[in-house]
């Protein structure tokens, strides 16, 4: 994640693209644009003119539903927005290349020429709409003669509201020779019934880079995030498979912030403008997310791939952009990897970057947490800790994530309050860590497999897996701490031909070895681990209900285990200390049978905890079993897993007894208990209501 200070544009392009070579003085007197042309497209209108002399040019945009023929009807006009001389070339590809790339309003148009300007309009409603155009030279203030057929239309835009396309512009280069195609897509401030605010500032355009890929079955989907300081021109490459489509994304800000972390910025926030004060009210908005889906929607429904094998990756910044896909919107992505992500945009503890970097967007996270469209403040949002507690009933996209202890840029402490609250929220993920640096190499690069991705499906279920017996140890946050090269969840592995029925679901699990830089670690005979289904397709799962498990040995069918267990309030069902040998297993879960009623719940000694009551209110008392005597604890989190208290920590006996505290301090919500004997976890849900 490079931190790049920002390069003016005239230090970058050549003179033209700025509309002459110097700021030219203009004469005094009333200048109006002249040729002024109004072509409605897509949900659009495509307002084009000639420019006066000159440059240093402030034009400004109106639209009214009558006609404008005179300067006073400006007064009852609204105000689009403005622009400036360099409108008609694509500002952000032509910084990238050195090379001047003029805008096309048509795929299959004339590209605009340095004499002319550009401002797209996105009607709210449908009707008619005559627009004017006004020009106001460097200090002086704004001619508003208006001459119609020069700088107004004269005849209306008829305009209906539909979903904008974004209008092909070019074939260039990637930064690693991909042949990509580039879009150009114009944002507005205000949201219509089909095309949501990406911006505070209408007619800012963003760039999109496609790279082609094959027909069906060779139509699988990347969409890519790039890092801060990169660009889509940089996020293009693919997984190996030459058939295989990429959609890039562009976060860029025209300014000294850089980006938006992909997702976005304070209502009242300049994105032309270097130094933004820092916001302590008003709503920050997700405009750069929305400009992600809507880019990934415009995809889906352009070019011939597959909505069901879509995946997200993406490294520094652009793994934080992979993980918001698999964490706030799974039912978009198949399954998601992210390479060194930052998970936490208010923790810096162990990071070299600022801590107020990105407060001019977002606010100073010490003393705020304004409020987001989604009803969270934004730093809740943007952490994603949060993100595993707000999705703990609908689940995520399988994911996978490499980070780095040395890693100084996002900083490694973050990552372990995500990993706790990811298995206390029974998600699943399979998370590698070693002693990279932000840039790498290490230990584990041999494991970064994206063709792995391409298993699974959107539209099926999967087993999200937690409390592994060969789990190693993340460590507290210090980077010395715990294992130095560690996994979760990573030695057992699943097969995708999963049954999902109405009355059962049953997967095959097994035990894979793991490759390293600097060797293979064996995986053993056998090993437990928590299985929980998720994304379940036909498969019923009834809050509170029972059901009945059984695991067979897949080498010779042969019985190993069977029991009942109950799902919880939310409706999830686990299946706990579920034995994986490494030739496989297979996992049934179906509604229990006769047969099944009397079958034991958890195997002779094995650690349990469950909530005696729920919901909680003033008193909570949980039933623990302990499988042994010797030392244990029990600890409280809250949804964004959060230590908020420890119940009970001391010696205990071999057996059942019940542990009790005072809930009346908590918020009402959602936490979890966790107890923990040895190598021994278990975990209950405890529900607070007030």
């Amino acid at each position: 994640m490079a931190v790049l200070s920002r390069l003016r544009l005239h230090a970058l392009l050549p003179a033209a693209v700025l509309g002459g070579s110097l700021l030219v003085p203009v004469t005094s007197g009333a200048v109006t644009v002249t040729a002024l042309t109004a072509r409605d497209r897509n949900g659009q209108t495509f307002l084009t003119w000639t420019a006066p002399a000159g440059s240093g040019w402030t034009y400004r945009v109106y639209a009214r539903s009558s006609p404008i023929t005179v300067g006073g009807d400006l007064a009852g006009a609204t105000l689009l927005g403005s622009g400036g001389d360099s409108s008609w070339c694509d500002q952000r590809l032509s910084s990238l290349r050195g090379v001047v790339y003029p805008y096309l309003v048509d795929s299959l148009g004339t590209p605009l020429t340095p004499t002319q300007r550009l401002f797209v309009a996105t009607p709210l409603a449908d009707g008619s709409r005559w627009y004017a155009v006004t020009a106001q030279p460097s200090g002086s203030s704004e001619d508003l003669t208006v001459v119609p057929g020069q700088n107004a239309t004269t005849l209306p835009v008829v305009e209906t509201v539909s979903r904008p396309r974004p209008v092909y512009q070019r074939i260039v280069l990637g930064d690693f020779n991909e042949t990509c195609e580039v879009y150009a897509l114009w944002v507005t401030d205000q949201a219509t019934p089909l095309f949501p605010a990406m911006s505070d500032r209408a007619s800012m355009a963003y760039d999109i880079g496609l790279v082609r890929g094959g027909t069906a079955p060779n139509n699988v989907l990347w969409t890519r995030g790039h890092g801060r300081g990169g660009s889509f021109l940089s996020s293009l490459t693919g997984s190996g498979d030459p058939l295989e489509w990429r959609v890039s994304n562009d976060d860029y800000l025209p300014n000294d912030d850089v980006c938006t972390f992909y997702y976005g910025y304070h209502e009242g926030y300049d994105p032309y403008a270097d130094g933004n004060p820092l916001p302590t009210t008003g709503v920050v908005r997700d405009y750069t997310w929305q400009r992600v889906l809507y880019t990934l929607d415009w995809a889906l429904a352009t070019f011939p791939v597959d909505s069901d094998r879509v995946y997200a990756r993406g490294g520094s910044m652009g793994g934080t952009f992979a993980l918001d896909f698999g964490l706030h919107d799974p039912g978009r992505v198949a399954a998601v990897e992210a390479l060194v992500p930052k998970v936490d945009m208010s923790n810096f503890v162990d990071s070299g970057l600022p801590p107020l970097l990105f407060a001019p967007m977002w606010g100073d996270p010490a003393t705020t947490d304004l409020p987001t469209p989604e009803g969270i403040g934004v730093y809740e949002r943007l952490r994603m800790a949060s993100l595993t507690g707000l999705r703990h009933t609908g689940g995520v996209a399988p994911l996978v994530t490499l980070s780095g202890r040395n890693d100084t840029t996002v900083g490694w402490a973050e990552k372990v309050p995500f990993y706790a609250a990811m298995e206390t929220n029974r998600l699943g993920g399979v998370f590698y860590w070693d002693e990279r640096t932000h840039g790498g190499p290490g230990d584990w690069d041999p494991m970064y497999d994206l063709s792995q991705l391409r298993r699974y499906r959107r539209a099926q279920s999967f087993p999200a897996l937690s409390r592994c017996s060969l789990d190693d140890d993340p460590g507290d946050g210090d980077p010395t701490h715990g294992d130095l090269v560690g996994q979760i969840n990573a030695f057992v592995v699943w097969d995708t031909s999963l049954a999902d029925y109405p009355d059962r679901w049953e997967v095959k699990l097994s035990l894979r070895d793991l490759t390293l830089s600097s060797g293979t670690r064996v995986a053993p005979a056998s090993a437990t681990v928590d299985v929980t289904p998720r994304r379940l397709q036909h498969f019923q799962v009834n809050p509170l209900a029972s059901y009945a498990w059984s695991l067979r040995r897949l080498a010779d069918n042969a019985p190993i285990a069977s029991g009942v267990v109950a799902a919880d309030a939310l409706g999830l069902v686990t299946v706990p200390a579920v034995t994986v040998l490494r030739d496989g297993v297979l996992l049934r879960i179906n509604v229990p049978g006769p047969a099944d009623v009397h079958a034991p719940s958890a195997p002779a000694g094995s650690l349990s905890l469950t909530l005696v009551r729920e919901p909680a209110r003033d008193r909570a008392e949980l039933a623990v079993v302990w499988p042994r005597a010797g030392e244990a604890r029990i600890e409280l989190f809250d949804a964004g897993g959060r230590r908020v208290v420890v119940p009970f920590e001391g010696m205990v006996a071999a057996g059942a007894t019940r542990i009790a505290f005072d809930a009346r301090t908590l918020a009402a919500g959602l936490y979890f208990a966790r107890a923990t004997q040895g190598a021994d976890r278990a975990i209950a849900r405890v529900v607070v209501l007030r």
